[in-house]
């Protein structure tokens, strides 16, 4: 629905339902720079999202600091997990392009929890958090948005692990439920005690180019 506010040279101008300019029926694109009305949220104290658009292309940065990933160990296998970063706004979302870097540490508090301070594995950045412990990117959605890389500890952090998108774009159908960003790590069994709840601090920048294509 549009709110009309007035009529120049014959062009209708308004507010459509999210406080967006429409002109003669069309939302006008916004400025570079200025917030999309499309935009997504962030999710947590730790993460800050910048929005960023021109109306059509979106860009969105997360800053992290010291974001909680959350990591299990089932038995004697790999520590998996992650955290939700940012949700998408409802509907279908064009991945264009995406890149991050993130360093990671261990709290004084859980370093118990793994066998030395040299714990190795992958982190990537999927549209779900992992579903079990198989090797990132053994389920597509573990590291779809961002690939997964490897990274090493020492003294229990890893400082700038960097991820970027594959050659590939990425359209995700959140025309039913809004899609997500979620920082996904794995620890190998052999650096992470077994059957253990723990976590890893992430932080760094993350950023998300995309366009939003509509919703049904």
């Amino acid at each position: 629905m549009t709110d009309i506010l007035t009529s120049i040279r014959g062009r209708r101008l308004g507010l459509g339902e999210n406080d967006e300019l429409v002109v003669n029926g069309r939302a006008v694109a916004l400025a570079p720079g200025h917030t999309h009305w499309k935009a997504g949220s962030a999710n947590g104290a730790t993460v800050v999202a910048e929005e960023m658009g021109d109306g059509c292309i979106h860009t969105t940065l997360l800053t992290l600091t010291n974001t909680p990933l959350s990591v299990v160990s089932v038995t004697t296998g790999n520590g998996v997990g992650g955290f939700k970063l940012y949700t998408f706004p409802e509907g279908y979302i064009h991945v264009l392009g995406s890149y991050a870097e993130i360093s990671l540490s261990i709290a004084t508090a859980k370093q118990a929890d793994f066998t030395d301070g040299t714990p190795e594995g992958d982190i990537g950045i999927g549209s779900l958090l992992p579903a079990n412990a198989d090797a990132l990117g053994t389920d597509a959605t573990d590291d779809d948005i961002m690939t997964a890389a490897a990274f090493t500890m020492s003294s229990y952090a890893a400082a700038n692990v960097k991820l970027k998108a594959d050659a590939a774009t990425l359209i995700l159908n959140g025309s039913s439920t809004a899609e997500d960003v979620n920082l996904n790590i794995l620890v190998d069994a052999a650096d992470i005690d077994d059957g253990v709840t723990t976590e890893i601090l992430a932080s760094g920048v993350v950023v998300v180019r995309w366009l939003y294509a509509g919703d049904l």
